[in-house]
């Protein structure tokens, strides 16, 4: 089966201050030769630890920044080095893990949902504008009384909702979430997991779920990738990876697991 997305040798290299007095400037790598395939409709869950590549891979993956080296294929369209994502921004969404911050808290609920309708080309009228908002409201759990309202008025997990509904609203094919339930309490990320989930199947979604937490990752994921330092250092389906991990790091990660 050809897989949905297929990133190879995805590379993501910073200059750093100068360090010395000749004023050379070193590199960081925080992405190195990242490859891996997600099949259409699954969910592949990236874990590690802060500082090992996972939000870079991300941003390449939406195109907020171009690769230094390697390939990103989506559906047979494909990002080739040093170049932008082409992809229209209607096949590729991100949350993000601060849904405040994610959304204007100027701009009104209804207004902020539609913003990306406005930036993709699909040119629906008024009043299918507005439709569409009010359904994906609908969708996330909220009613058509959230239109009007604005960010702060809202709770930490109806933001995030409002973030998945504004994320969802061009119908993409692929959505990226960058710890999206970091921020939540425990209770509220189980239903903002299951959202996700119930949306996966309802639309088709092929998903990339990014987190530390990895227990939530084996709740959410079919598969994973453990990233260190920029690179991936273990994949595999994710009962799997949990029950017979390779890697040490792996291993570690997992033996720093809270349990009950």
């Amino acid at each position: 089966m050809t897989p949905f997305l297929k990133v190879e040798k995805l590379a993501r290299h910073y200059s750093l201050p100068s360090g010395d007095f000749w004023g050379r400037r070193q590199r960081f790598v925080a992405l190195e030769e990242a490859s891996f395939e997600v099949e259409e409709g699954k969910i592949l869950g990236v874990v590690g630890e802060s500082g090992s590549g996972k939000s870079t891979l991300a941003r390449l993956l939406v195109g907020l920044e171009p690769p230094d080296g390697g390939s990103i294929r989506l559906a047979e369209q494909s990002v080739v080095a040093g170049e932008a994502h082409p992809g229209p921004l209607s096949d590729v969404q991100m949350v993000f893990q601060d849904p405040f911050g994610s959304l204007d808290p100027r701009m009104r609920i209804g207004d902020s949902i539609a913003e990306p309708l406005d930036h993709s080309g699909l040119s629906p009228s008024a009043e299918e504008r507005t439709a569409r908002v009010l359904a994906m409201l609908e969708r996330v759990g909220l009613g058509s009384g959230a239109l009007r309202r604005f960010p702060h008025q809202f709770s930490g997990g109806q933001r995030q909702r409002i973030a998945i509904a504004r994320a969802l609203i061009t119908r993409p094919r692929l959505l990226v979430a960058d710890e999206p339930v970091s921020a939540l309490d425990v209770s509220i990320q189980a239903q903002i997991l299951n959202l996700l989930l119930d949306i996966r199947a309802e639309f088709g979604l092929t998903m990339v779920f990014i987190s530390h937490d990895l227990g939530i990752v084996r709740y959410i994921a079919d598969r994973v990738i453990v990233m260190q330092g920029g690179r991936i250092v273990e994949e595999g389906d994710t009962e799997t990876l949990f029950a017979l991990p390779r890697h040490a790091y792996t291993r570690r990660l997992l033996s720093a697991m809270p349990r009950l």
